[in-house]
């Protein structure tokens, strides 16, 4: 049995935690690449007024460019 932190969604073992709430790895939220992307392959990141591209390369690789 694994112990959780006091928010009870971050096994103490650092292992990822299920279940239909948020996930986080050793204390930092996990999101599913295809959960970004959704069918493509590229999206904008907009970060205040600065745009980045984060892409799929066709080995599978995630590329971020300014």
């Amino acid at each position: 049995m694994v112990s959780m932190s006091a928010d009870e969604r971050t096994p103490m073992d650092g292992s990822m935690s299920g279940g239909a709430g948020a996930r986080v790895m050793h204390g930092v939220p996990v999101l599913e690449s295809e959960r970004l992307f959704g069918t493509h392959r590229e999206l904008i990141i907009m970060r205040g007024t600065d745009a980045y591209r984060l892409r799929i390369t066709s080995k599978g690789k995630l590329i971020l460019t300014k």
